[in-house]
């Protein structure tokens, strides 16, 4: 629709001056084709606001129609997507249900499972606890040989300078 428009006359503030101007002029100077040309525009302008305003209120009249036609489409769609929804929600707990009765089948077992790991763990985490008790034992008596090596090398070079300021004395 706002094609148009486009064959319309503007009808800018500058337009409306020029033609008024033309008016006035005409007016002063005793020249009734110039005043009439004058008045010939500005009703020309006027005419195209009008005619603009009137294609703008069809174009929002047109545009309210569009979106109540998409309004009214999308409620029977949104209908139909909730009944949708609804099938899809009773199909689901369908498949809850069946879910929920397997599950408790599956979780016996697990639980018979369970328990045959949690012994075996247990067994094992004893079997670990008394390797860790015989590691630290040794790992203690690692460390008494080498505070005993450090104690031997310590008076070892005690000796040694007891030895040397004995020769220092005797010479």
């Amino acid at each position: 629709m706002s094609d148009t428009t486009s064959d319309l006359p503007e009808g800018s503030a500058f337009d409306r001056f020029k033609a008024k101007a033309k008016q006035v002029a005409g007016d002063l100077l005793d020249r009734g084709d110039l005043a009439a040309e004058g008045s010939l525009e500005e009703a020309s302008i006027e005419r195209a606001d009008e005619a603009r305003e009137k294609l703008a209120e069809a174009e929002r009249a047109e545009t309210e129609a569009e979106i109540e036609t998409r309004l009214a489409e999308n409620e029977i769609e949104a209908e139909r997507l909730e009944a949708e929804l609804e099938d899809q929600r009773r199909r689901e707990e369908v498949e809850r249900s069946e879910a929920r009765a397997e599950a408790q089948v599956e979780a016996q077992a697990d639980q018979r499972e369970r328990a045959i790991t949690q012994q075996e763990a247990a067994e094992r985490s004893q079997a670990s606890r008394e390797q860790v008790e015989a590691l630290g034992e040794r790992a203690e008596a690692e460390q008494d040989v080498a505070r005993l090596e450090a104690e031997a090398e310590a008076a070892k070079a005690n000796a040694a300078r007891l030895t040397a300021l004995d020769a220092e004395e005797q010479s």
